[in-house]
């Protein structure tokens, strides 16, 4: 998957090359341009270009400057070297250097003079932006062949997913996957630098033949991260990144009052220092896995003099200014450019979150373990609890000292948070959102256990009525009442009611609600994400997506990492409700980088899992959404979960991508009449509505029947399409086809098309034409359709070996993993996979998982 990223970025070089252009492919340090040089080289040697590759490294030559590589060998003059790279490059030659930004002049000299006696073009490696080093003979270089530039983005969680595998040649975890891009800021040498040390440390093992975290990845050694990301630096930028690496995330004018201008102004020119919202912005450590490494490598001596410069200027308590990334306009852009930003945004960002995470962590500790009492306990538990951290909450739980007049909200709410972390640990693989057979606990007023609650919410929606007498009947907790039992009494009833199909009223309940300020602020997001639900239900998919767009935008700012975790759900929701899929991945995975959350940041957690997979799995990404689903499977259940899972549509997904149809249906089915039957009505139309079979008479029965006492906006327009599906009136179908939100079921669309044209045929009319079926269907669905025919006849235009390779590059794989694999030549395969899309009608490779998995 690395090669494959890799693989774009040169065939983006090609193509500038092919227009006559020269080109500066661009990347951090590690991030795979040399590599993107290599696939370049290779390439044009079989277009027949006289490809010459510069290699500074191996050529000796006259002593440079410091730092410098020379270009002229010993005893030969430039005029020589410049003649033998003319006669070499030819007619359409192409001139490929690495690392032009660290040429020294004199060699940049013989560079321009090759490419003007030539009409060779030149591709160039460069980590920084050669328009700002300020260097004349690097801008006249420039400025005369004015080349293009193509970005290395960082790798995403699919491709991070399966270069981790590669390293561990194994299968590995969603949470270790993220762990690794969230220190690595999508880096793949960093990346791989990551695994390696927590190889050695032994904090990742096997578990069923899966690669997992099995200890604290805090604690791996990560000096080779060092050693990659600070070669060469000069001593005052070393100097100042020790003082950023331990002063965390900070605002820029505290910044520039700590470190010399033109030190900074060296780390961020090569990327170790990036910096958000301009001057009232933010500037951190990238990737955090650097911060981190300098932070391990200091000595005693040097800590205590970063530490003499920073407490007296910023301490710990750093005001955090608004970032306004404006992210969520780059997730929902089209492909291309925009999209290249986003990826490249989204890692820098969520390393971003990570570290403030860190430093926000450190910082409380240090309060607790000079005073360990409830006051200083609870924002430190808080940061504890919103990752896996097991040993040192437990070091919380046993080492704060307990005191009579301690605060009575406050020490309630400590103690709600220790059982939670209690019950955490003791988890087994029981999701009680899935299993209605295990009680969910709410807490009452005070923090004390209220088990009635949700039997008496249960018991209001049974009563009947409209959303103000209902309310009216549950007798919550007033605005008045003690923490934490107020908020979170409001919060359990809200997430019953949603279970229960009163969308409205979890609106009327939640309006206004707002926890105390020093409860952890997973409580207010929890609240806002169920109201996202609520309005989805009600299909005002518009306001949600708008709402939701709004809320993450402002978790971004705050660096707000489980703000970003629930309302990227709400966000991936409402785009996946249009149809947005490849959206809706994008917004996720950038949640996922942030890796797996503990039991405090975890309540959304396990549904995002759930529609990650659901969304990999109809974007044909097979071993991703297989990946997200055992993740689900062994994620712990929480304490009291906010929002159901529906783990079922994950595995239901997953048998849908292996061509099970009717054993997903099945199972889909099967989990909805738990739900029902448990009185969970909600959840027992959303797995029934995601169904992509026709329903039996007794299903359609069963649907009517819950659908008309728990109407709801969303679903009810699918149940109609069910029950459409069963008769012969060809309007009542052409109406409710065109009622239902189709984007949210696309494989249910197939069988609408064929029951309209089996109808029209009945009436002797002829099948729908193309525009026909773009109007019915929605023209995203019916071009999905349109390119299904070749899934039924590909065997039959096939030959064995065809069918054999385009099954595997269908699978990801790259011409040279696919000849390895079958002890082929790369040419051969080549060839086969020329000829089966030639045989399919297909334009690019990209499209053969639509057409055969």
């Amino acid at each position: 998957m690395v090669l494959d990223a890799l693989n774009s970025v040169a065939a983006a070089a090609l193509r500038w090359l092919a227009l006559g252009r020269d080109v500066v492919v661009r990347g951090d340090t590690g991030s795979g341009r040399s590599t993107v040089l290599g696939v370049v080289a290779r390439q044009g040697e079989r277009q027949h270009l006289g490809v010459v590759v510069a290699d500074w490294h191996d050529l000796a030559g006259r002593v440079p400057s410091a730092g410098a590589r020379p270009l002229t060998p010993a005893g030969r003059s430039d005029d020589d070297v410049a003649a033998d790279l003319v006669a070499d490059l030819g007619a359409r030659g192409v001139l490929l250097v690495d690392d032009v930004d660290e040429l020294d002049d004199a060699t940049l000299e013989v560079l321009g003079r090759v490419l003007r006696r030539s009409r060779a073009r030149f591709v160039a490696t460069a980590t920084r932006d050669l328009t700002r080093l300020g260097r004349p003979s690097l801008s006249r270089l420039v400025a005369a062949r004015a080349p293009a530039e193509v970005r290395v983005p960082p790798l995403g969680f699919q491709a991070m997913a399966r270069m981790v595998a590669d390293r561990l040649d194994g299968p590995v975890d969603a949470a270790l996957t993220s762990s690794v891009t969230a220190w690595s800021a999508g880096n793949p040498a960093v990346a791989a630098a990551m695994v390696d040390a927590a190889q050695f440390a032994g904090t990742v093992g096997r578990r069923d033949d899966v690669w997992t975290a099995v200890g604290d990845l805090d604690d791996v050694p990560l000096d080779a991260v060092a050693h990659l990301m600070t070669a060469g630096l000069p001593p005052g930028a070393q100097d100042a990144l020790d003082v950023l690496a331990v002063l965390g995330p900070a605002p820029s004018e505290v910044v520039h009052r700590l470190v010399p201008d033109a030190d900074l102004s060296v780390l961020v020119a090569r990327g170790r220092v990036v910096s958000y919202g301009g001057d009232s912005g933010l500037l951190a450590v990238s990737p955090p896995a650097l911060a981190r490494a300098v932070r391990d490598r200091l000595s005693g001596p040097r800590r205590l003099d970063v530490a003499r410069l920073l407490v007296p200027e910023a301490g710990h308590e750093l005001p955090l200014p608004s970032v306004r990334t404006g992210l969520t306009d780059m997730i929902v852009s089209a492909a291309g450019d925009p999209a290249d930003s986003y990826w490249r945004w989204a890692a820098e960002l969520t390393g971003l979150v990570h570290e403030r995470s860190v430093v926000t962590e450190a910082a409380a500790r240090g309060a607790w373990e000079e005073r360990p009492e409830v006051a200083t306990a609870l924002p430190y538990l808080m940061a504890l609890l919103r990752r896996p951290a097991t040993d040192r909450v437990r070091d919380v739980v046993d080492g704060t000292v307990r005191d009579p007049g301690e605060d009575p909200q406050r020490a309630a709410t400590f103690d709600d948070l220790c059982r939670r972390w209690r019950v955490w640990q003791r988890s087994e693989d029981v999701d009680p959102a899935v299993d209605p057979g295990v009680a969910v606990q709410p807490r009452g007023a005070g923090g004390a256990a209220a088990p009635g609650l949700r039997s008496l919410v249960a018991a209001a929606v049974a009563g009947g009525g409209d959303d103000e007498a209902l309310l009216s009947r549950l007798a919550l907790p007033g605005p008045d009442a003690p923490e934490p039992g107020r908020s979170l009494a409001v919060l359990s009833a809200a997430s019953v009611l949603l279970e229960a199909g009163r969308p409205g009223a979890v609106l009327r309940l939640t309006t206004g609600v707002r926890a105390a300020p020093w409860m952890p602020g997973e409580v207010d997001h929890a609240v806002a994400g169920l109201r996202g639900m609520a309005l989805l239900l009600l299909d005002r998919v518009v306001e949600a997506e708008a709402r939701s767009r709004a809320l993450l935008e402002a978790a971004y700012d705050r660096l707000d990492a489980a703000g970003i975790r629930i309302h990227s759900l709400s966000l991936a929701h409402a785009l996946t409700v249009r149809g947005q899929w490849t959206a809706a991945w994008r917004v996720l995975s950038t949640a996922l980088r942030l890796g797996p959350p503990g039991p405090l940041g975890g309540a959304f957690y396990r549904r995002s899992l759930t529609l990650s997979a659901m969304l990999a799995a109809l974007m044909r990404n097979s071993d991703v959404a297989r990946m997200l689903a055992t993740e689900l499977r062994h994620a712990p259940p929480l304490h009291e979960p906010v929002v159901d899972s529906v783990q079922g549509v994950a595995e239901a997904y997953l048998l849908l991508d292996e061509g099970r149809t009717a054993e997903a249906d099945a199972l889909m089915w099967r989990f909805g009449d738990r739900c029902r039957l448990a009185g969970r009505p909600m959840l027992a139309l959303e797995y029934w509505a995601l169904r992509v079979e026709p329903s039996t008479p007794e299903q359609v029965r069963q649907m009517r029947e819950l659908s008309d006492r728990v109407p709801l906006p969303l679903f009810a327009p699918l149940v109609d399409l069910h029950a459409a599906l069963l008769g012969d009136d060809l309007a009542e179908l052409d109406r409710a086809a065109r009622a239902a939100r189709l984007e949210m079921v696309p494989g249910l669309a197939p069988r609408v098309l064929e029951a309209v044209n089996r109808l029209r045929e009945s009436r002797g009319l002829p099948p729908l034409a193309d525009p026909e079926v773009d109007d019915l269907l929605g023209e995203q669905i019916a071009e999905a359709i349109r390119s299904a025919p070749p899934v039924h006849r590909s065997a039959d235009l096939l030959s064995d070996r065809e069918h054999e390779i385009a099954v595997l590059a269908a699978q990801g794989m790259t011409n040279r993993e696919i000849a390895v694999r079958l002890h082929l030549s790369t040419r051969t395969v080549e060839n086969h996979v020329h000829r089966v899309l030639g045989k399919l009608g297909l334009r690019s490779r990209s499209r053969l998982a639509e057409v055969l998995l």
